[in-house]
């Protein structure tokens, strides 16, 4: 039923619905009983918080995060904790947009980055040129690898954000005066995706949108047959899809899945999936 009234009610009225989520009082108690916690430990969350999906949260295993992407990326861990500080107090992702988001019924008006403070830290890690990104929704994941791209093109490494979506209305966290830059791509990925990065080759892969088999193999894919010396590819199912391990043990690559967990919600699936592939000519 569910899947029927979305293909008739359309993108825009889809997400007229998802404004509403603050009052999704029924799909939020489903929800707390899907994960076994009792309901009347949970009302806050069911009475007041807009999210149903997409969770903002603080992470509770920063340290494992970090270890995890120290040796993943050969980077210092200490230096890597100097990039969380930056995100914590970063204006643009703290009090710039909590002023945008103040009069907004539909999110949190101050949300914390949750499993994209781990994309922040390998963007700012790794400095690849060209970032692709799948599925854009209110596009605090695209604020924040443009933030993270923002801070490499001051330290000398620029690098481009290219992001995908099905829908003209996505990303609306994005101040798009400040990111003039920002190319938000609107159509399905198995359609377009090929065709807008044809010829260019790719850093960085944050697979958010459909986590099917066959779309996440096509959406990887494209990446690696075009890949920087050094390609990172972030699944945004949380390992909740085989796709990215089967691809990496295929490829050659480097798989690390960390669990994230939350400091301040009823939310601790979170997880931070990655692969790392490098050419030989990196290696040699």
């Amino acid at each position: 039923m569910k899947g029927w009234l979305k293909e008739r009610l359309g993108e825009r009225w889809r997400r007229r619905i998802h404004a509403l989520s603050r009052l999704r009082w029924i799909t939020k108690t489903r929800i707390i009983q899907a994960e076994g916690l009792p309901v009347r430990d949970h009302l806050r969350y069911i009475l007041l918080d807009p999210e149903v999906e997409s969770y903002t949260y603080r992470v509770a295993n920063i340290d494992g995060m970090l270890t995890t992407i120290a040796e993943a990326t050969g980077t210092p861990v200490e230096e890597l904790r100097h990039y969380v500080a930056e995100a914590d107090t970063d204006p643009e992702l703290r009090d710039n947009l909590t002023r945008r988001l103040r009069w907004r019924f539909d999110v949190k008006h101050r949300p914390e980055l949750a499993n994209r403070l781990g994309w922040y830290v390998l963007v700012r890690a790794l400095r690849p040129r060209l970032v692709v990104e799948t599925g854009v929704y209110h596009g605090f994941g695209s604020l924040t690898l443009l933030r993270a791209l923002e801070r490499n093109a001051a330290d000398g490494s620029p690098g481009e954000l290219v992001s995908f979506d099905i829908s003209e209305e996505a990303g609306s966290f994005v101040d798009r005066r400040r990111y003039p830059g920002w190319r938000h791509v609107v159509g399905e990925t198995t359609e377009i995706l090929r065709g807008s990065l044809d010829g260019r080759q790719i850093g960085a892969v944050f697979q958010d949108s459909n986590h099917s088999v066959a779309v996440q193999e096509l959406e990887f894919g494209v990446a690696l047959a075009s890949p920087e010396p050094t390609l990172l590819l972030v699944d945004g199912s949380c390992g909740e899809s085989p796709v990215l391990e089967q691809l990496t043990r295929e490829r050659g690559g480097d798989y690390r899945r960390v669990r994230l967990g939350a400091a301040d919600h009823w939310y601790q699936r979170g997880a931070l999936t990655f692969s790392l592939f490098r050419t030989a000519d990196e290696n040699a």
